[in-house]
């Protein structure tokens, strides 16, 4: 039977093209013992593999990696953390260490989902808060005393965080119920 090193690969030498290689200089290539692809090698390889044959090889041994996916496990985000968290099945944790003397005894923990925006709905956020924000910059130059000047300055400190993209939940939530317009 023959090994590796007394099989003879083809080898070519050709100039640099790629952008880590320098342009005029020649460098070796070596075609791939499994697929006969050229794949650039050090002056004394004696054979070689392909990144391609490389990767299709570890999806053969371990699976692809797409299909490995994480399961629900009943735990949200942030559990370890909340002053007291009751698992689906009664498990019940304070500040993420369980309390085995008390499983059973409270209703599991009911998660609130997080509003999300889509980008058409954000655009449209953000240009109702910069209509709004040119109305109260036009009445602050009008207004007179301090006292007035207060509250439209609290409108526009709110109004300009709405224009960077900062959107709290109550804000999302305004925004989907519809009251959030023009003044």
């Amino acid at each position: 039977m023959k090994k590796d090193s007394d099989i003879e690969y083809c080898v070519e030498y050709r100039p640099g093209t790629a952008w880590n290689q320098r342009k005029g200089a020649m460098y070796r290539y070596m075609e791939c013992k499994v697929c006969g692809q050229f794949t650039p090698v050090s002056g004394d390889t004696q054979s070689t593999t392909c990144s391609t044959c490389v990767s299709d090889g570890y999806k053969e041994q371990f699976g692809d990696i797409d299909q490995q996916t994480s399961k629900p496990t009943g735990f949200h985000r942030g559990w370890r953390w909340m002053k007291e968290f009751v698992h689906k099945d009664g498990r019940v944790f304070h500040k993420g260490e369980e309390q085995p003397k008390l499983k059973g005894t409270l209703p599991a923990t009911k998660v609130k989902e997080r509003l999300k925006l889509k980008s058409k709905q954000k655009e449209d956020l953000k240009r109702i808060s910069g209509v709004n924000l040119h109305k109260l910059k036009k009445t602050l130059d009008k207004t007179r005393w301090k006292k007035d000047k207060k509250p439209i300055m609290k409108e526009i400190r709110y109004f300009t965080r709405l224009l960077k993209g900062k959107f709290s939940q109550e804000d999302i939530q305004k925004y989907l119920d519809g009251n959030f317009h023009s003044s």
